[in-house]
């Protein structure tokens, strides 16, 4: 069996490992820099970068996302793998979550969206016209997709409560203080070295930029882990067990994966005294670049990987707003439908759209 597998729990994909733990470092290079922010004392090559890493993120609104629950905003996802096109849109509010989805492949494509709210999640799909399938999280429900759920092994009780999470704060807690000042001295403790100068665009000029490469160890990756769960409380744990149950896998299994990954390299360069650029390698390639300049309050390139022998490129953005639109239309509760009433609904939908 191999590693980070166990009986009825499946590994987290290495490819989703990778962006996981990158983008999750991201958030950690906020929380440290904050902290460190709040104590105005810059010596190090580590505390320079933190400065300008704040700095940076302070001004494009990125901080928000992570200590504002109010921040509005809208993430962009574009992937490629192999012949297949994937286009993810999350537009997130106070009260509302809105994700569309589109993948196409060899010139066929399909798309869809959802809508969740405090109470209910929506799902309109255009080819079945402006209906909208509704489904109650709230409680558990008896129609079929209890049963699909179960067929395919998964917790209706799980889904439900994740939904709820996705919602909410769930169980999470923040302690800025003890977690803080963990990541800050980690941070810290990485040996930074001084790297060529490198011409990145920011805000539509080419800038140079001072370089500093850090090496990050799996150990130093397990101390950032104790820090993210020290900063939110035993109640992060919870909320990511619910969550990858939700993907066939479970907290334990994200931790070896986590701790299976290899040495990385982080270069950070600065444009003055803000951060324009962070590169993510190993000693095979460059993983990643994240953006921090620029109309968006992150851009991410992922650069090419391998997912079951099929190459793989893609890209984030993180953009300040989100316009989450009204669903209309007739509304089918497919929380308690039975398997003929969603299919006489699927198929009214189609007929109406054809003119029948």
């Amino acid at each position: 069996m191999s590693d980070g597998m166990e009986t009825g729990k499946k590994a987290v994909r290495p490819a989703f490992k990778n962006i996981v733990i990158i983008l999750g470092a991201a958030a950690v290079l906020i929380a440290a820099a904050a902290f460190l922010f709040a104590g105005g004392v810059f010596l190090s090559k580590p505390d320079k970068i933190l400065a300008a890493a704040y700095k940076s993120c302070k001004e494009n609104g990125l901080t928000e996302v992570f200590t504002d629950k109010k921040a509005e905003y809208t993430s962009d996802l574009e992937l490629s793998v192999g012949e297949t096109d994937l286009s993810l849109k999350l537009s997130s509010a106070e009260k509302k979550k809105e994700l569309t989805c589109s993948v196409g492949s060899h010139g066929i494509s399909t798309e869809g969206t959802a809508l969740l709210d405090e109470n209910n999640l929506r799902v309109q799909i255009p080819i079945f016209g402006d209906t909208v399938f509704v489904y109650d999280y709230r409680q558990e429900n008896g129609g079929y997709i209890a049963e699909l759920l179960e067929e395919n092994g998964i917790s209706q009780t799980q889904c439900n409560q994740a939904l709820a999470d996705a919602m909410s704060d769930g169980d999470v807690t923040w302690d800025r203080e003890e977690g803080g000042r963990l990541l800050l001295n980690t941070f810290r403790s990485l040996s930074f070295e001084t790297t060529e100068k490198k011409t990145v665009r920011v805000n539509g000029k080419d800038r140079s930029c001072v370089g500093y490469r850090a090496t990050v160890t799996p150990e130093d990756m397990q101390i950032i882990l104790n820090g993210i769960e020290k900063m939110q409380g035993d109640g992060y744990r919870i909320w990511m067990d619910r969550m990858l149950q939700v993907l066939g896998s479970d907290y334990e299994s994200f931790l070896r994966e986590w701790m299976s990954q290899e040495t990385i390299y982080a270069t950070f360069y600065i444009d003055g005294n803000r951060l324009a650029e962070v590169s993510v390698d190993n000693e095979a390639h460059t993983i990643m670049n994240l953006y921090f300049a620029g109309n968006e309050m992150l851009s991410v390139t992922v650069n090419a990987f391998s997912l079951e022998d099929k190459t793989c490129t893609g890209s984030i953005k993180l953009i300040r707003g989100a316009d989450i639109r009204k669903m209309s239309g007739d509304q089918v509760d497919i929380g308690n439908a039975t398997k003929e009433e969603l299919l006489k609904a699927a198929y009214t939908s189609l007929f109406r759209i054809n003119g029948r």
